[in-house]
């Protein structure tokens, strides 16, 4: 029983990075880090945008590759794609789930289109982890798990 409830407990079984760090209003591709998915058998990309200018076409798409590069790679999604409008769509989030990619590292490529968008960023949620707890990067100041007595 103790197994099963501690992969329940995010903190020490996703691995959480920012694989993209803000990006300046433009509409040009935005590429995460490259992650090693050895030890996971999933991963999110949560791009979270900033200011979106109207008419803007934003596809978050997640590849795989066989090397630790963005260059010859696979989409694995069809990719969170979307037509918006500054109104409904500044500050919001795109999301795209990875389960059991095929090949050992994975990563997304934000695309911007037509009109400029800002990106606050892309965090990476890699998940599902054969061996807990996981090691949190540098990059993840403090992470701590509450369980409020019963």
């Amino acid at each position: 029983r103790k197994n099963k409830i501690m992969s329940y407990e995010f903190v020490k079984s996703t691995l959480v990075s920012v694989a993209a760090n803000s990006a300046v209003a433009a509409q040009t591709a935005l590429n995460t880090a490259v992650l090693d998915m050895d030890g996971f058998d999933a991963v999110t990309f949560i791009c979270k945008l900033n200011t979106v200018t109207d008419t803007s076409i934003l596809t978050l798409t997640a590849y795989e590759n066989t090397t630790s590069s963005t260059s010859n790679a696979t989409a694995v999604t069809g990719g969170a794609s979307t037509a918006v409008t500054a109104s409904t769509s500044s500050n919001t989030i795109i999301v795209v789930d990875v389960i059991r990619p095929k090949m050992r590292y994975c990563f997304a490529s934000l695309t911007r289109t037509v009109a400029n968008c800002v990106v606050d960023s892309i965090i990476a949620l890699q998940y599902r982890a054969r061996e807990v707890p996981v090691t949190q990067p540098a990059a993840v100041i403090a992470a701590q798990l509450s369980t409020p007595e019963v």
